[in-house]
């Protein structure tokens, strides 16, 4: 509410910001709206059209797959009924009499190994006759577990072998003989279950070879496909992700790193459309978006799986959308920005005289805006020239109250006035002399009060150079000598030409006499006053060392404040170094002024800090 509150206050009091928010939030909030329901409406419909499109696709992969597999079943219907091998292994199982297993091919006979010699080539024959165009292996093994094979590798008889030693262990080849099923599908089928170390994946097709009148199984035929078979099938067809499951929704084959696809989690996901022969389903996967497109190959019972990224089946409505609402955003833009100026336009009088009313004065002094909530410009307008006729009375009085205390405050600005009390100490002090001295010494006395008097009255400039102000200060020590019987000794140290430099007028006579109330004028023997000037990393450093008392630190706070009022009446100018440090900031800036330390019984050193004026 208070956010609401202020919006209505702050916000909506101008004029041309509700007419902007109008235009905002009736013209282009709505276009916007409508245009992103539009695009979401569309990419449900592209979303529907391109997922039917991926399932007609995968149902022609079914297709091919479903083919591939009946081909292996025609195959193994044409090996099992074959006369040529199914004579061979009755004869064989008829001289064994007993079916005793054998384990390795070194305990078959001389007979067997010829058996072995015209059912292998019995295999080839038919294989490389009607499976020609297969990457296939058939494998046969008989009652007494000879393996006979049609594989074309180089180690096929390692892999005979092998197969001859464990095939009786396979859960697969128990199901088999004991259940008497007619054919059993291997999905993934891998060499590896034999310990042979070969983990490419197959799809094999496993038959039982019945023994006719024999009541009796002569054993089973194995016919393996590679999966380099069925890769053309899933690349061909598809883009993104193909995957085939079997029953157990495990991986058979697929197109990509099969982490990316268990990261999809495909039993989980396919659980929601169990009965469905084909669909598509939405995931997410580390905040990607997928479409799940789904295909049931039910005479086996396995799933075609098709993985699409979401941003990929809708990259062309996305650019789309991209494009024309860039475009509508321009136009826009455009569109508010002639807005914007026709109001501007509209309403720039009355803004201007809302700015002159806010501005307006008398004199130094501004009228102020009435203070009240108002609900608009106009309003405040009005309110604001009821309270300026209620003001000018005021605020004229006020004005004029300024202007005397200013004149006051400068005319104490510009006073450079001896103190009534020094002129008189002096003057007394000029008529002893004259009574008790010779006329050189009056003389030399007066010159040196008109000296003072002279810089002190004056009116003009405001510096004066350096060698002026020494000159000053000698007459100020001359006059104090003879008030206190030559009490004070003044040396002064300045570099070569330095005296040439400008300073503000008296602005080392009040360092002097601070030096003479504050540090020598209670002490035995003589006070030594030292003015040092010089120049240094471009400033001008004029230092007033003396050697008297010492001032106790608590008291330096006082004088550079002005806070003590000692002697006030008692100086030549009335002036105190705070006045002095004040003076000189104004004048040339914060870097400038004087800085004052001491220690009792040491004496005290004033610096002061000028700029070089030439």
């Amino acid at each position: 509410m208070r956010a609401v509150a202020f919006f209505k206050r702050e916000i909506f009091k101008s004029l041309q910001m509700r007419l902007v928010f109008i235009i905002t939030v009736f013209m282009l909030l709505p276009v916007l709206y409508f245009l992103n329901y539009n695009f979401s409406t569309a990419e449900h419909l592209l979303q529907e059209k391109t997922s039917n499109l991926i399932l007609d696709s995968l149902q022609q992969v079914g297709n091919q797959i479903e083919n591939t597999c009946l081909d292996i079943i025609k195959i193994s219907n044409v090996l099992a009924n074959d006369r040529i091998i199914l004579a061979e292994l009755s004869t064989g199982l008829l001289a064994e009499g007993d079916h005793q297993q054998k384990r390795n091919y070194y305990e078959l006979s001389s007979a067997d190994k010829i058996r072995m010699i015209k059912i292998e080539a019995q295999l080839d024959q038919i294989k490389t006759g009607i499976f020609y165009n297969y990457d296939a292996d058939v494998l046969l093994i008989d009652a007494t577990g000879v393996v006979y094979s049609a594989m074309g590798r180089e180690e096929e008889f390692r892999y005979k072998t092998q197969i001859m030693e464990n095939y009786h262990e396979q859960a697969w080849y128990r199901s088999l003989i004991q259940e008497n099923q007619n054919i059993v599908w291997l999905a993934p089928f891998r060499y590896s279950l034999f310990g042979i170390d070969d983990d490419s994946r197959y799809i094999s097709a496993v038959r039982v070879l019945p023994g006719g009148y024999h009541q009796r199984n002569l054993g089973c035929i194995m016919v393996n496909v590679h999966e380099s078979q069925f890769a053309p099938i899933l690349e061909n067809h598809l883009n993104g992700i193909v995957a085939l499951l079997n029953e157990k929704r495990e991986i058979i084959f697929s197109t990509a790193d099969r982490g990316v696809i268990a990261k999809v989690n495909l039993p989980a996901l396919l659980q929601h459309s169990a009965g469905k022969e084909k669909g598509y389903l939405l995931t997410d996967v580390d905040n990607t978006r997928f479409v799940v497109n789904h295909y049931s190959l039910n005479r086996f019972g396995w799933t075609l799986v098709s993985i699409i990224p979401y941003s990929e089946m809708i990259k062309e409505i996305s650019s789309l959308k991209q494009r024309i609402f860039s475009l509508n955003l321009f136009s826009s833009f455009f569109l508010f920005t002639v807005a914007v100026v026709f109001i501007l336009y509209l309403t720039n009088p009355l803004k201007t005289l809302v700015e002159r009313i806010k501005r307006m004065k008398i004199g130094e002094h501004y009228i102020k805006w009435p203070e009240g909530d108002f609900p608009d410009d106009v309003s405040g307008i009005v309110r604001s020239f009821d309270c300026l006729f209620e003001k000018i009375e005021e605020l004229v009085e006020v004005v004029i109250e300024e202007k005397r205390k200013e004149q006051e405050l400068k005319y104490e600005a510009l006073r450079a006035q001896i103190t009534p009390h020094f002129l008189f100490n002096t003057l007394n002090t000029i008529k002893w002399s004259a009574v008790m001295s010779g006329a050189d010494n009056v003389a030399r006395m007066i010159a040196a009060l008109g000296k003072l008097l002279e810089v002190s009255m004056s009116k003009g400039e405001e510096e004066v150079p350096l060698r002026e102000e020494l000159q000053l200060i000698e007459s100020y020590v001359f006059i104090q000598n003879v008030r206190y019987n030559d009490k004070y000794v003044l040396k002064i140290e300045a570099e070569e030409g330095i005296d040439q430099l400008k300073v503000p007028k008296l602005i080392l006579q009040p360092l002097v006499e601070n030096a003479i109330i504050h540090g020598l004028k209670n002490i035995e023997g003589k006070g030594v006053i030292t003015i040092q000037a010089r120049k240094m990393d471009g400033y001008l450093k004029v230092s007033v060392v003396d050697n008297g008392a010492g001032i106790p630190e608590e008291k330096i706070w006082q004088i550079l404040h002005d806070a003590l009022g000692e002697g006030r009446k008692q100086k030549f100018s009335g002036i105190g170094l705070s006045n002095v440090h004040e003076r000189l900031k104004l004048r040339y800036g914060e870097r400038f002024g004087i800085n004052l330390s001491s220690q009792v019984g040491s004496g005290t050193t004033v610096d002061l800090m000028l700029p070089i004026i030439t």
